[in-house]
């Protein structure tokens, strides 16, 4: 037997079709920035760039997840997205700096990051009134802040690769 079509309402599918070009764009501009770090190696003729800028990855994909978040309107996606953008944030000091030395002294913000992100999105779940809204917020503030860091670290990657001697 065959199940009767449903007709979706107008503003659902207008929000799956914003949602679908949301992800989209992340993915682009994951791919586009892969793509200018291997053109920015190939015209310095540096490929040692990548070992400043891979923490950009991370901080990418805590995008993309921001966007499943947004879409969603899940709270709980919070968790995913603050572990991979904690850790972008961690990782590019070390990678920019390399100071990866201080992982001995700085190994405590994991736990603490893990802890703390698990802990906000309990909170935020239980005692809103609409966690929803708070994903949506969260979700477009930590995709700003990961997108700007993104391309801080871009740009102090190739400042430092072409001071270093090669």
């Amino acid at each position: 037997m065959e199940e009767p079509q449903v007709e979706e309402r107008p503003e659902v599918l207008a929000a799956r079709r914003r949602g679908r070009k949301m992800i989209l764009s992340a993915v682009g501009l994951l791919i586009f920035a892969n793509l200018m770090a291997v053109w920015l190696s190939g015209a310095l003729d540096r490929w040692d760039l990548f070992i400043r800028v891979w923490p950009m990855e991370l901080l990418l994909t805590s995008v993309l997840l921001g966007a499943v978040m947004i879409i969603a309107r899940s709270i709980w996606m919070l968790i995913p997205v603050g572990l991979v953008w904690g850790n972008g944030l961690l990782f590019s000091y070390y990678s920019l700096t390399g100071n990866w030395q201080h992982w001995t002294a700085l190994w405590p913000l994991e736990p603490l990051l893990i802890v703390g992100t698990v802990w906000l999105t309990i909170q935020l779940a239980r005692h809103s009134a609409q966690p929803d809204l708070w994903a949506r917020r969260l979700g477009v503030a930590l995709g700003a802040v990961g997108i700007s860091w993104s391309v801080f670290i871009g740009l102090l990657g190739v400042i430092v690769t072409i001071l270093q001697p090669a």
